[in-house]
């Protein structure tokens, strides 16, 4: 059967043909119209190392040179009992720090440096408090070396105290760090079946997310894209998705023994500013439901088609009976008519 008797055939059955492309049209209208839109939201998130955040660490240089100003400026006022002693704060390295006196007597130098020396390291003691730094992560205060000689005026003596400012987390090796090689770990964890599931339960629904990284040797930049049937929901599940990384992110540093404040954080870089309407024009739904109706009309055009060929084909019962029947006062028919009319009233 070719295309042409196809055509022709649903031409002659036109009255069967288009009431069922009507109701398939219908139903797909009411099946779009109950379809839901599609919203898609962009943003992308910085894995951070806190060297670029400085106000993370336990103790910023800014804080450090703060605190020795001010304890300078206090012993010159005489706020601090450092007798008769004239006194010097030089921060000679990155963690190191000299505390200079000089006074009559070697009574007069050790107590004005232990007064500069306790000051120091109370105000440190005292920030790091007030940022609420894990004990455990504090810089302390520690005394390193002492000198004590005659200064140029031989009638006094010098006393140089060396402080080192010992940072327990420095130097200490993360292998989760701001890379690419992290960003990819952080991907495939959240876009696998448990990182989804795990997502769905903590929201309370399931989250059409997908996670990109541009290039796998860039900086370690994330792209998030949400789907949701509307806006505020694909801005919502774009906060859901960077706080799963982030606690994803999380989770890994502190099983891997890295101090909170040098672990890598996860920084919204580019939230999204605007939502994007991606709903197409016509859902699937509504195209299959067209599609199956006309294959249905057509199907059934052609076996309506093909039936009643077949009933042309054979004879009328009336030609039937006639061919059955013996002629009025004549002779009776050979037996070759009967077995004709036989065979057509039998349909062969």
């Amino acid at each position: 059967m070719d295309i042409i008797t196809i055509v022709l055939t649903v031409l002659r059955r036109w009255l069967l043909v288009v009431p069922i492309l009507l109701v398939a049209l219908a139903v797909a209208a009411v099946a779009e119209s109950r379809a839901d839109p599609e919203f898609s939201a962009f943003g992308s998130v910085l894995l951070s190392h806190p060297e670029l955040d400085p106000s993370r660490l336990p103790l910023t240089r800014m804080e450090v040179d703060g605190v020795l100003a001010d304890v300078e400026v206090a012993a010159a006022d005489g706020e601090l009992p450092v007798g008769g002693t004239e006194v010097t704060i030089l921060q000679t390295g990155e963690q190191t720090v000299e505390v200079v006196a000089v006074g009559a007597s070697d009574e007069e130098v050790t107590e004005g440096t232990r007064a500069l020396l306790d000051a120091i390291s109370s105000r440190i003691a005292q920030i790091q408090q007030d940022k609420e730094v894990p004990s455990e992560e504090r810089t302390e205060v520690v005394e390193v070396d002492r000198q004590l000689s005659d200064s140029e005026d031989l009638a006094q003596v010098e006393m140089v105290r060396t402080l080192y400012l010992d940072d327990p987390t420095v130097g200490i090796d993360n292998p989760f760090g701001a890379s690419a090689e992290t960003a990819r770990v952080l991907e495939v964890a959240l876009e696998s079946d448990a990182g989804r599931l795990a997502l769905a339960q903590d929201v309370g629904h399931q989250v059409d997310f997908d996670i990109s990284q541009a290039d796998r040797d860039a900086a370690p930049i994330v792209g998030i894209e949400t789907l949701a049937s509307s806006q505020e929901q694909a801005l919502a599940d774009f906060s859901h998705v960077v706080d799963s990384l982030t606690a994803e992110l999380d989770a890994r540093q502190a099983r891997a023994l890295i101090p909170e404040s040098r672990r890598v954080v996860v920084e919204v870089l580019a939230a999204p500013q605007s939502v994007e309407d991606i709903s197409p024009p016509i859902s699937r739904l509504a195209v299959a439901i067209v599609g199956l109706g006309g294959l249905l009309a057509v199907g059934l055009a052609l076996l309506v088609e093909s039936v009643m060929a077949r009933r042309r084909g054979r004879p009328s019962s009336r030609e039937v009976a006639r061919a059955q029947a013996p002629t009025g006062g004549g002779p009776e028919s050979p037996p070759e008519d009967r077995v004709l009319a036989r065979d057509a009233a039998h349909g062969r």
